[in-house]
């Protein structure tokens, strides 16, 4: 990753080579002890450092050589300093930005964002001002009192206003950054100081803001470099906020080393570390970014995870509106993240065991309350089954509802395990692998089923024709399976051994549109020996109340329709209205 623009950053000088004066200094040698004094002479002559040395080299020589350097090089005319920044109070006004204390030297600098609107005149004087005395500004960035506020100057230049000469002083300072950006690294590598590490960080990205491609570019192979280490030392990482959304605007390379740091990083021992790259990673796929660079995010992370990113991407494609996709991945991977950094491995497992895609439909903790609970076979336990299919996203509303509903669950000592279903055949399979796990201990005590449904079905699965998003093509050869549960498919004799699988009379709580309706689906199923809430128009599950009566859990449950004043709420036993 280090590699990625490297040339385009550390450029060596093109001066002449002066062999019988200017020995080269190798970063991998050992210089040993009696040189140092000597090659200080050498590398610095006449009070500058000799061109033909490079920022490389001088990392290979000890820090008080390099300090000896250092010195030499930047020592600068104070009164000439002074005189620059009269010029610019001269312009500003009130602060006196030539005070040479750094807290006044802030205060003044800070005055230039503040600043009223100015005419062409001043800001050309302080222009002229500032490109007499380029070589004074240079060896005030040399110097470590003054290398942040100096920073901080061009970062305000470059913010400036969007006036024809103020355009001009944007453009000064972002050059002058650009020409100093292989010593804002070196003295970003080495420093530990928050000032300058801002300083340094956000005077590349601004020189980007105001630069073409190639200045882009060097910002992104910069952060390339820079963002794990200065996340790993910086007290306020917030300051890299956004920045991964920079480096995945880059080239096909630079996107490709973007998104080998960020497998690293979720993969990280430091939660905060993974917490904020996760963060990141959702405002990158929020950013508005084209398909072809999300859907790379996106497959990096999911593949980190070993999640097979086609069958996932296919089942967020079925879980909502066209338009809203990107918002479903954004909340799915965010939803990943968090899992993750809880349960190493816990998504894996919820997609091979339970089929479960739509991480964001549920809380956190009940997923993981899934995970811990899942080789617990001395646990009475209810269930859910959700759909694969959402035309509409409705089922990512419920989560405020499953919590609550975990609560009162736990406190009558009960657990909660989630199936997601795309067919009748999976609701069996679902029903018989929990029946071979559990069922010498416990049978299901109640069930919420979900589903797009009518008075007389339950929509599970999905028949139409995916957009040609991230790569989702459906199966070739994929045989039609049956999506519907109809009313007339609960008569079989199969359905009839549904005692094999349910404690006796159990609680179906049904989040699907009409299902209650009179002589509908949910009153055939109660005919099964069950009890059956269901709403007898359009509308979803708002609230459960869970109370427990000698070992047995009574269920209230209230829905959400079209008018508030609306109680769509109907119970079914033994095929009769409650």
């Amino acid at each position: 990753m280090a590699e990625v623009g490297e040339a385009a950053v550390l450029e060596k000088s093109k001066a002449p080579q002066q062999e019988d004066v200017t020995p080269k200094v190798s970063s991998n040698a050992t210089k040993p002890p009696l040189v140092e004094s000597a090659m200080a002479t050498t590398i610095v002559e006449g009070g500058k450092r000799n061109p033909d040395v490079t920022l490389e080299e001088l990392a290979g020589i000890s820090s008080s050589t390099r300090e000896q350097v250092r010195s030499a090089e930047t020592h600068f005319d104070k009164a000439k300093f002074t005189a620059l920044c009269k010029t610019v109070d001269s312009t500003y006004g009130r602060h006196k930005l030539w005070e040479t204390k750094p807290e006044k030297f802030y205060k003044a600098v800070k005055f230039i964002g503040d600043r009223r609107e100015l005419s062409d005149e001043r800001l050309r004087n302080l222009m002229n001002a500032l490109r007499s005395e380029t070589d004074l500004l240079q060896k005030a960035l040399h110097t470590d009192e003054y290398y942040a506020p100096t920073l901080r100057m061009m970062n305000l230049l470059m913010g400036s206003s969007r006036e024809k000469h103020a355009h001009e002083l944007g453009e000064f300072a972002a050059t002058f950054v650009q020409e100093n950006l292989p010593y804002i690294e070196t003295v970003l590598s080495e420093t530990s100081d928050e000032d300058k590490i801002e300083r340094s960080i956000n005077a590349v990205g601004n020189m980007a803001i105001l630069g073409d491609k190639p200045q882009k570019e060097l910002n992104i192979d910069f952060l390339l470099r820079n963002f794990e280490p200065v996340l790993r030392k910086s007290k306020d990482i917030g300051l890299l906020r956004d920045r991964l959304q920079t480096m995945f605007k880059g080239s096909e390379m630079q996107v490709s080393a973007a998104s080998s740091l960020v497998r690293k990083l979720l993969r990280d021992n430091d939660l905060n570390i993974r917490e904020f790259i996760s963060d990141e990673i959702s405002s990158v796929v929020g950013s508005g970014l084209y398909y072809e660079q999300i859907r790379r995010v996106a497959k990096d992370i999911l593949e980190t995870y070993e999640i097979d990113y086609s069958n996932v991407v296919k089942a967020w494609a079925d879980s909502g509106k066209t338009e809203d996709f990107m918002d479903i991945v954004n909340n799915n991977l965010r939803m990943i993240f968090i899992l993750e950094s809880n349960r190493p491995g816990i998504v894996k497992t919820l997609i091979n065991d339970y089929k479960i895609y739509d991480f964001a439909r549920y809380p956190a903790e009940m997923l993981v309350e899934q995970y811990d609970q899942r080789d617990n076979k001395y646990l009475p336990y209810g269930i859910v089954l959700y759909p694969r299919s959402d035309w509409n996203g409705a089922f990512y509303d419920n989560r405020k509802v499953f919590r609550k509903l975990l609560t009162q669950l736990k406190e009558n000592g009960y657990g909660l395990r989630v199936f997601e279903v795309e067919s009748v055949n999976d609701v069996a399979r679902s029903l018989i692998k929990l029946n071979k796990l559990y069922g010498e201990s416990y049978k299901i005590s109640f069930a919420i089923i979900g589903g797009h449904g009518s008075w007389d079905s339950i929509h599970f699965g999905s028949e139409r024709e995916h957009l040609n998003i991230f790569d989702i093509k459906d199966r070739p050869g994929a045989k039609k399976v049956n999506l519907l549960l109809k009313q007339h498919d609960l008569r079989g004799r199969g359905v009839q051994r549904s005692s094999e699988f349910f404690e006796q009379n159990p609680t179906i709580i049904l989040n699907s549109c009409t299902t209650g309706a009179n002589r509908g689906i949910a009153q055939e199923i109660s005919r099964l020996g069950t009890t059956v809430i269901g709403p007898d128009r359009p509308a979803s599950i708002k609230d459960i109340k869970v109370t427990g009566d000698n070992r047995r859990l009574n269920f209230e449950v209230g829905y959400r329709s079209r008018h508030f004043w609306e109680k769509p709420e109907e119970r079914y036993s033994g095929g009769q209205k409650d």
